[in-house]
């Protein structure tokens, strides 16, 4: 799962208090970028800084994170230009009006219950998220909120 096309990877993409694998870093407070502001607002700074927060949130570009208890494994972008373009892409989905705040509190959300075989209730926004801002809906495979 990439961050952006699989935010949730994920993440929507995506910030790791994974229950699962080895070595899951523990999830900063949040991206140096004013929460209120929505993802097609960024300018390409800013928008770089956000994927390399991600990133670093879910251990590095390019990396695979095991996850036994569910069989999916939870993969970043392999670069920051490749995170770029596919948060760029989800954020000028129509309807997409996620912002920053809601996008890191989603990521978090999706890698502290990814490896879970019983997750916590996802949070409304997240939903909202998935619908409005992945083309196909999203689902926990192709990086979704599920």
């Amino acid at each position: 799962m990439h961050i952006a096309s699989t935010i949730f990877a994920a993440v929507l993409g995506s910030p790791l208090l994974m229950a699962c694998g080895t070595g899951a870093p523990s999830a900063p407070s949040g991206p140096p970028l004013d929460s209120s502001k929505t993802l097609s607002a960024l300018s390409t700074a800013e928008m770089q800084s956000f994927c390399d927060w991600l990133a670093r949130d879910e251990g590095g570009y390019g990396r695979t994170i095991s996850c036994e208890a569910t069989g999916i494994p939870l993969e970043t972008p392999q670069d920051q230009a490749t995170c770029v373009s596919e948060m760029s892409q989800h954020a000028s989905e129509p309807g997409c009006s996620a912002t920053v705040g809601q996008w890191t509190m989603c990521v978090q959300w999706v890698d502290a219950n990814w490896c879970s075989t019983t997750p916590a209730a996802r949070p409304a926004e997240c939903s909202l998220i998935q619908a409005t801002c992945y083309a196909s809906g999203g689902t926990q495979a192709d990086g979704g909120v599920d």
